[in-house]
């Protein structure tokens, strides 16, 4: 996606992946419920806990979702880049506020619906209620392979099967077959994702390393193998 101007809501939504087979004519149309926003990089967009007050279509930019509890322990649930939404339809309907909080890890330009204006959109125009209940269904999948991950797997299998899950959003294919992390995780934050430990985790990368599965370039982004690394699991 190219750069956004404030004036142009109506062509980022044609330029949405989401939004991609709605005709022009309602794409506009439907422009006025959506707001713009910048956020700059290291700044919250919301916190978990806050009542929730909208919903955010990510143009371009990096946003980091995690959860805390008590203890100050931190999961990361995942990191959002350009072309998705969050968070979930499904918080509009609960009164608990947002599950999770929101950070902005690079300067990020975002619309996002008010909570005031959520119904009539989707009673005004139902082609965005089917659009926005298949990305509900496709993050209930994920959440629930995740689960079956976490139940059934040992936490080395666990690693693996985020690498490769992490690869296919976040990955691109080099020339010589491996998969380079565009955005670059930290064993702690691999730890946050699986509640497992940091030091848990390393050993285990440490170990896909050694066997030449995994390795990292000069700015310490991830490079794995897939192939080597699905032989593994």
């Amino acid at each position: 996606m190219g750069f956004f101007y404030e004036n142009e809501v109506h062509t980022f939504l044609s330029e949405f992946p989401s939004f991609i087979n709605i005709d022009e004519i309602e794409l506009k149309e439907m422009s006025c419920y959506f707001s713009y926003k910048k956020v700059k990089k290291n700044n919250h967009i919301f916190l978990q806990g806050d009542r929730f007050h909208s919903i955010y279509f990510l143009f371009n930019g990096r946003v980091k979702i995690s959860r805390g509890d008590n203890h100050g322990r931190e999961q990361l649930v995942g990191v959002c880049n350009d072309g998705e939404m969050f968070p979930h339809l499904g918080y509009y309907f609960d009164n608990r506020g947002y599950p999770a909080s929101a950070l902005v890890l690079e300067d990020t330009h975002l619309l996002y619906v008010p909570s005031e204006n959520i119904r009539k959109l989707l009673t005004d125009y139902p082609s965005i209620s089917i659009i926005l209940l298949k990305v509900m269904g496709e993050k209930m999948i994920d959440l629930q392979c995740r689960l079956e991950e976490k139940l059934l797997s040992s936490i080395h299998e666990q690693v693996i099967k985020l690498l490769l899950r992490l690869a296919k959003k976040h990955g691109v294919r080099l020339s010589n077959g491996t998969i380079l992390f565009l955005t670059p995780f930290q064993n702690k934050e691999l730890a946050c994702i699986i509640g497992s430990t940091r030091e848990t985790v390393s050993r285990i990368m440490n170990k896909l390393e050694g066997n030449s599965m995994i390795e990292r370039d000069q700015q310490g982004r991830l490079i794995i193998n897939e192939e080597l690394l699905k032989n593994e699991i």
